[in-house]
Formats: C-alpha cells, structure tokens, sequence
C-alpha cells in the first residue's frame, strides 16, 4: 500500500512547486531585452497534461551562430526583432495581456486589423484564450494587397520536464499551444494552418524552446509543409533541491510544520556519485531510495533506525542509470522528502 501510494506521487514530482503564473512582469516583452536562440532540426511537440516529459537532446542546430532576438518600444507597440533575418514582429503589451498585430519581412508587411489575443494575464496550466481576427498582406514589389481572416486559439497545455538540446534539464516548465488558422484571400485562396508550441519557466522571460508546423492546403487538396525549432542559448539558473511534498491529512501536515531535519544533497546534477548529509536529533527510523521518473525503484539506499548526529554517505551510481531525471525519497520517521535529481 504505501509503495503504491509512492508511486502515484511520483506521477505528480511538482506538488510542492508553484506551477509557473506567466504575467506582465515576469514574461511581457520588455524594451531593451535580449533572447538569444539557437535553431535546431524540427522534432515534434511530445505529450500534453500534466508531468510530461520532453526530451529534444537529439535536436541537432543548423547553423553554428545562435539567432538574436530583440525587444524594442517604438512608443505605440513592442518590436521584436529577429537579428538574422531582421524580421518585426509588432506587439502591444500591458498588464491584461499580449496582442500581436503584425509582422514585416523583406517580401510583405502583414496588419492585423482585428488581432489576435496570444496570452490573456495571469496565464498558467489549462489558461486558454480562443478567437477571431482578420488582417491585410501588403506585398512591397507587387503593390498587391490581399485580405486575411480566420480564427485563432492559446492554450495552456502541459506542465513538466524539458531537457534542450544543450542537456540542460529544467523542471516546472509549462508548454503553450497556439493556433491560427486562416484563408489568405488570392487568386489561390490557400488555407493555412500555423501550429506553435512554447515553453517557458518562471526564471525566464522569453520562451525556452520553440516548435512550429506550418501547413498549406491548396484547391485540389494538397498539402505542404514547414516546420522548425528553436531552443534558448541562455543558462537558465533554477533553484534546486527544493523538498516536494505529497497531499498529506491534516494530521499530517501538523507533524510537517515540525522543525525541519537538516539534509544535503549534492552535487546536482551528478555523474558517478552524489553525496548525502542529514542531521537527526533523536534516533529516528530512516528510508531513502532512488526512484525512475516513471516511479521505478532503481535502489534502496537506507532502510533501518539511526541513532542520532550527523551522517554522510556517498551514493555511487550503477552503470544502469541512464541521464535524465531522477528522484530521492528521503523519510525520517514521520517527515517524507523528495527531491528532484539529474543524473548527467
């Protein structure tokens, strides 16, 4: 019973972390900043829900220099600024939300004259925003102007893990689902369908990770393709060691308003071995295990009554541990810990 009831918790590692809030302050584009991103070959957008894991460490970059993206306030809108192919994407930004109203390029100027609605704040896991929007594309050698209209949807849709094509690992990531779909009315009426997913944390303004599939349905019924990737080049700096707590009763979260026990975990993230340091006043019975991100027992490194003081052990890891995320289920007596782990 209580290795089941392990179990289910593991399904939900983020429990005791605060599911990211995206709001004005820490995620609107802000005049002056930089997000620095790096394009990668496509990979597809994995699972939705909650604690999924996404893996894009075999994206490999196609071109060696990152892509420098930038942030200006021309004093009506936001312009972000793509460096390579200097690109603007027009924005206006404030507390209730994010609205984008056009780009511009070097073939055609797009003016969304009923825009689309990309974030409504406070926006975090199951927020969705959905609606209309039409617009014009103004094509600069051909003096040619055509109409746009279609619909659009932003979504909230998954919380969890993301390991970037760099090998960072970060946790409490939330993923955002966009899509547009339109009619771009020429003499081709082509329908077109944009598909965008985002990542962020809250230790970042600017997405993480971005993947897009843009599809083209023509008259007789054929349909094209492009889709990319991008991942941030910034070392994204997350706390870490943090105690996750199970749902506990109300008896239980009595015994956890106790004075914590003192335990170190480190380094983290590790390769051959972690150390572990914990303090117990009284002789206490202690268990601690290395658990799978899926919930698997990989070994038990404690499991009898320890006198009190202070104790250390070093855990050398097996060559069965594969890299990715792992997690330590420390109990002292009535006090339950668990910690996130990256095995590199």
């Amino acid at each position: 019973m209580q290795r089941t009831f392990f179990i289910l918790f593991l399904m939900f590692p983020f429990a005791g972390f605060s599911q990211i809030v995206m709001t004005y302050e820490s995620h609107g584009l802000k005049p002056g900043t930089v997000n620095s991103m790096q394009q990668t070959s496509y990979v597809a957008p994995g699972p939705e829900g909650k604690d999924a894991v996404w893996d894009f460490s075999a994206a490999t970059p196609l071109h060696e220099a990152g892509n420098a993206h930038e942030t200006i306030d021309d004093g009506q809108d936001r312009i972000m600024v793509t460096g390579a192919s200097g690109v603007k994407f027009s924005y206006q930004c404030n507390m209730d939300g994010n609205v984008y109203k056009g780009f511009q390029d070097s073939v055609r100027t797009v003016i969304y004259d009923k825009p689309i609605c990309k974030i409504k704040y406070p926006f975090t896991y199951d927020s969705e925003v959905s609606g209309s929007f039409d617009g014009r594309s103004l094509f600069h050698q051909a003096n040619q102007e055509t109409k746009m209209v279609g619909t659009y949807s932003s979504e909230a849709d998954a919380f969890g893990t993301l390991i970037l094509p760099t090998q960072q690992i970060l946790t409490n990531v939330l993923r955002v689902k966009t899509i547009e779909k339109y009619v771009e009315e020429s003499c081709s009426n082509v329908e077109i369908e944009v598909e965008k997913y985002l990542w962020y944390v809250s230790e970042y303004r600017y997405p993480v990770f971005v993947t897009w599939d843009v599809s083209y349905t023509h008259q007789d019924g054929q349909t094209t393709h492009s889709q990319t990737s991008f991942h941030t080049l910034a070392d994204i700096h997350q706390p870490s060691d943090k105690p996750v707590y199970p749902t506990y009763t109300e008896e239980e979260q009595a015994k956890n308003k106790e004075p914590e026990i003192t335990h170190h975990v480190y380094p983290n993230p590790y390769n051959a071995y972690f150390h572990l340091t914990y303090t117990l006043d009284e002789p206490t019975v202690v268990n601690i295990a290395l658990y799978s991100l899926s919930g698997n027992l990989v070994r038990e490194i404690v499991g009898n009554r320890t006198q009190n003081g202070i104790h250390h052990i070093t855990y050398n890891a097996s060559g069965n541990e594969v890299t990715g995320v792992y997690y330590l289920r420390l109990q002292f007596g009535d006090k339950l810990y668990v910690r996130a782990l990256v095995k590199e």
